[in-house]
């Protein structure tokens, strides 16, 4: 997955936890790199680590 510094950084985040938590990462198409814009990065990782606190439920809605 690729990050881009206009992209919708919340739904970027909601994409990233889905993909890395699918199926236990027991699925062959599961994402194994993240390659995220310098300038965005910090704010990224703080959205990203406040979604792997549930990724189920992003997914649910």
């Amino acid at each position: 997955m690729i990050v881009f510094a206009d992209s919708n950084l919340d739904d970027a985040a909601d994409a990233t936890a889905f993909e890395v938590s699918f199926n236990s990462r027991q699925c062959c198409v599961s994402s194994s790199r993240l390659i995220v814009e310098h300038s965005v990065t910090e704010e990224f990782e703080i959205t990203l680590a406040a979604k792997m606190k549930n990724p189920c439920r992003q997914a649910i809605r």
